[in-house]
């Protein structure tokens, strides 16, 4: 997790650790047992990086534990560039997964991800973008999807 934290949550935080602005953000999705009742209310980026419109992600049926992403290429608009890479974060069953190496850009509009989890399971998935140079990061976009 601090490949997500530090990187993105201390660039937001003033007067409190980057950390410490992720624990206030998210303390509200949790109930008094500490389990999460509603997944959409968790966050686990922030920022000013617009995001692609019409983000989707879907159950990639051709493909044992696999999902497909996919979004309107928005490049040109505000801060929106060709170049913003896609980040991709996972949970299921209390395993939290960073999916690193995504080369994936704004500007290809879809992609193809295979989930470490494998198939038959319910995952959260959360969609983001990065700017290339990793100086900007978008607000996420929550999916519940049941992978096959």
């Amino acid at each position: 997790m601090d490949n997500i934290v530090h990187p993105i949550w201390d660039r937001e935080a003033v007067k409190m650790s980057g950390y410490n602005l992720f624990v206030k953000y998210n303390l509200p999705a949790f109930d008094k047992n500490g389990d999460i009742p509603d997944h959409s209310k968790l966050s686990f980026s922030v920022g000013d990086l617009i995001l692609p419109e019409n983000i989707e992600v879907q159950d990639d049926p051709g493909v044992e534990g696999g999902i497909a992403i996919s979004w309107n290429d928005n490049s040109g608009t505000g801060n929106a560039l060709a170049t913003d890479r896609l980040r991709v974060l996972a949970m299921c069953e209390g395993e939290v997964s960073v999916l690193e190496g995504l080369e994936v850009t704004r500007d290809t509009g879809a992609a193809n991800i295979l989930l470490p989890f494998g198939a038959g399971v319910e995952a959260q998935v959360y969609v983001f973008f990065e700017s290339e140079d990793v100086s900007e990061f978008s607000e996420d976009v929550h999916t519940t999807i049941a992978v096959s």
